[in-house]
């Protein structure tokens, strides 16, 4: 689970009211820089997920190809339950020694916690509510309610025989019923303190964090109408998680590590040792014997409490670690991004790993016919899916030999840079699309330079520009797909993202310049003019002498190419993040961050027209445009949408705003600025303040006379350290005290 913030009653309802939805996952708009790592990676089953939240003249068809980010653990019998973000998965663990995936079930946005009663897993969605699922079959999966709606935060989620233990924060620890696996009913509501957070379950009692007092309450809730607390500890301290067997009670605290306690009633606790852990968030904890497991952000830990006085750290694997469950000798730890792990626990102080499940890689780069998708993922290979049914994608063919790095579609023929997984030479890679379901390697050549991106280039170009981060640009005849040449060099040029164009190419180096250089001659290229005055320059793509650059949060720059040794800055678009851009025809799509996707209709130099919107589940990446079809690549999975532009009227201007919208703030988790973006429906003022998890207000500014639009603000955190924090904005009308909007984001700093 993501780390929890300490909310105060006073904005815990304006919270719970907001509609800004909070990702997990910042931009990382330097991905391309890397070099894919080398991950033993499959191409993963297609399932269908919930459609994107909203559109505007788009249709969103299907999303696949999802990966997963697991944040907590159950254990039912042989099968392992991972909450993942989006939803959640089962595994086989018949085997120790294999981790083998089952099935998948979606949900919208914020799946921190999971339970399970009888093969159905239930799903707490920290903001949208509890979600069911039969998952007996994984071939057949279903939703046995589809969401029942809490109006409160649900900070963790316990099942334990016949009932489920739900934290609502800001209201008390509410007890379902679960004897109908399919139906949870409510048996009550239990509020010796309304911000309740994590829970622990013994024989008897159930423990639960109290961030009111900042300590624990034990109850006795096993009579319905006659729940009752039977203990309290209080440490003055954020609890993020608890442990309590055979009368011991072990406490993870907020940037104070880790309490333990001995006691003989509940309401009789005798403090034995601490370990500190600094700044790390420590976000779950398991008693195994005289062995305490703590999960944290710099890894799994074993801590010996033989001596209780005296815990002692024996033992550390430095991976990333959200979520614990154990059965038997076996413990399983869940790693984000990074997968799970099955250790083996019989030497309790020196976990040995018994398997790893590495999730499916990411979907970064796709290129796109109008009957298929060609996408790589990490070592996976090329993965080709079949698209002629847009809504239910489905995998046709995959090339294991080569790890992708980029790949680009000119005409009927795929170019792609990939390494062999066999020698780990890297080579420039030649497929044939005449059968676009079964992509045919045609033609290869080892590559000297570690390349790793290909430049955006016109459907009918006679030129490829092979480049990489920090290096120089190769230029290659393919007049002949079936023998392309080296044809030129550009030497130390330094790209970051590059296109052909017209006898042109444009590259952005690692400065921000934009260089233009006349390619007709490659043999001999040469340089026409510069041009400075970017702060992000993510990406560049052009059509003749009409130049497009993603520039973060400034949006979409034009200029005017036509003067190489005078260009002229046209106009900006603005965006919330544009960071890709993808031309097809008179239209530019951009990845506009956590806003999915904009489609804007070109009007020469004249401001473009907005022509729609597709949102996406993660940070868009790349977008590929054919027959119709937007396929876009994100983080997390691949979704396909069917795009009618041409639907509006081109007289139409984009409208303005018509709600209070706080976008999501970014980069997030974030270490250096941290960029809170709002949009106002009318003129009005706006209030932001950033809050610690103890509740101090860290750092606020308000903004006065503000037009109706879109405004942003930086908060300064100072000397602050690393956790959750929550950023809170408030605003209202021109000539009104009182504040009409409000909504909350969680942010995690990381120093």
């Amino acid at each position: 689970m993501l780390c929890r913030i300490l909310l105060l009653s006073g904005i815990v309802a304006a919270l719970c009211a907001s509609a800004a939805t909070a990702r997990p996952s910042g931009p990382d708009p330097d991905y391309r820089h890397r070099f894919r790592e080398t991950l033993v990676n499959r191409a993963s089953p297609v399932t269908p997920r919930i459609a994107a939240p909203w559109s505007e003249n788009v249709d969103s068809l299907s999303t696949c190809l999802q990966t997963g980010y697991y944040l907590d653990l159950a254990i039912e019998g042989d099968r392992l339950y991972a909450a993942t973000n989006y939803g959640v998965e089962v595994f086989d663990i018949s085997d120790p020694h294999h981790i083998r995936f089952l099935a998948r079930a979606a949900t919208p946005y914020d799946a921190y916690e999971v339970g399970v009663k009888s093969g159905h897993a239930y799903i707490a969605d920290w903001r949208w509510g509890l979600y069911t699922f039969d998952m007996r079959d994984p071939g057949a999966v279903r939703s046995t309610n589809e969401r029942s709606a809490v109006p409160y935060l649900l900070d963790d989620l316990q099942t334990v025989r016949s009932r489920a233990y739900l934290a609502e924060y800001g209201n008390g620890i509410r007890v379902l019923d679960v004897s109908n696996p399919a139906a949870p009913t409510s048996l009550g509501l239990h509020r010796p303190t309304p911000f309740t957070g994590r829970i622990c379950v013994d024989d008897t009692l159930v423990w639960f964090a109290d961030n009111n007092a900042g300590g624990v309450i034990a109850s006795d809730l096993r009579t319905i109408g006659q729940f009752r607390a039977v203990g309290r500890l209080v440490i003055q301290e954020y609890i993020t998680d608890l442990s309590v067997r055979d009368h011991f009670l072990a406490l993870a605290a907020y940037q104070a590590g880790i309490w333990l306690f001995s006691f003989d009633r509940p309401d009789s606790f005798v403090v034995r040792g601490r370990r500190d852990f600094g700044d790390v968030w420590i976000d779950d904890v398991e008693l195994y014997g005289t062995t305490l497991y703590a999960a944290a952000t710099n890894g799994l830990h074993a801590i010996d409490i033989t001596d209780p006085d005296g815990p002692e750290l024996v033992w550390s694997d430095d991976r990333f670690t959200e979520g614990l469950a154990i059965t038997g000798t076996y413990l399983y730890a869940a790693h984000g991004y990074r997968g799970i792990t099955c250790y083996d626990i019989r030497d309790p102080l020196q976990p040995e790993v018994s398997a790893r499940f590495m999730p499916p890689y990411g979907v970064f780069e796709v290129a796109a016919t109008p009957d298929a998708a060609y996408v790589l993922r990490g070592n996976a290979g090329l993965l080709t899916l079949d698209l002629r049914d847009p809504a239910r994608p489905d995998t046709a063919s995959l090339d294991p030999d080569y790890s992708i790095a980029d790949l680009v579609r000119v005409g009927d023929y795929l170019y792609a840079l990939g390494r062999s997984l066999a020698d780990s030479i890297d080579y420039i890679l030649v497929y044939s699309l005449s059968e676009p379901l079964e992509p045919t390697l045609i033609w290869s050549a080892q590559i000297d330079a570690d390349f790793d991106m290909i430049a955006s280039c016109e459907p009918n170009s006679m030129l490829l520009a092979l480049f990489r981060y920090e290096g120089g640009i190769e230029l290659w005849d393919i007049s002949d797909p079936e023998g392309p040449l080296p044809a030129g060099r550009i030497n130390d040029a330094n790209a970051t993202s590059a296109t052909l164009s017209g006898g042109l190419l444009y590259y952005i180096d690692v400065d921000l310049a934009l260089h233009v250089v006349d390619v007709s001659e490659p043999i001999w290229p040469g340089e026409m003019g510069l041009y400075r005055g970017f702060e992000y320059a993510y990406d560049v793509v052009a059509r003749d002498v009409q130049v497009f650059v993603a520039d973060g949060d400034n949006g979409v720059v034009m200029l005017n190419t036509s003067d190489p040794e005078n260009i002229a800055r046209v106009l900006s678009v603005r965006t919330d993040w544009a960071s890709y851009l993808t031309l097809a025809d008179s239209l530019l799509f951009v990845s506009d961050g956590v806003g999915g996707v904009r489609i804007l209709r070109l009007n020469g130099f004249n401001p473009p027209t907005l022509k729609g919107r597709f949102q996406t589940a993660s940070w868009p990446t790349e977008i590929a445009i054919a027959g119709g079809l937007m396929i876009v690549a994100d983080r997390e999975d691949l979704a396909v949408g069917r795009f009618h532009p041409l639907g509006i009227d081109d007289d139409d201007p984009a409208p303005l705003p018509g709600a209070f919208i706080f976008s999501p703030p970014y980069p997030n988790p974030f270490n250096g600025t941290l960029r809170a973006g709002f949009t106002l429906p009318s003129p009005g003022w706006a209030r932001i303040v950033l809050y610690d998890p103890t509740g101090r207000q860290v750092w606020s500014d308000r903004l006065n006379d503000l037009p109706a639009g879109r405004h942003e603000m930086s908060p300064l955190y100072g000397a602050a350290s690393s956790g959750g924090y929550l950023l809170k904005v408030e605003a209202g009308e021109a000539g009104s005290l009182q504040a009409r909007w409000s909504g909350a984001y969680k942010v995690i700093l990381e120093k």
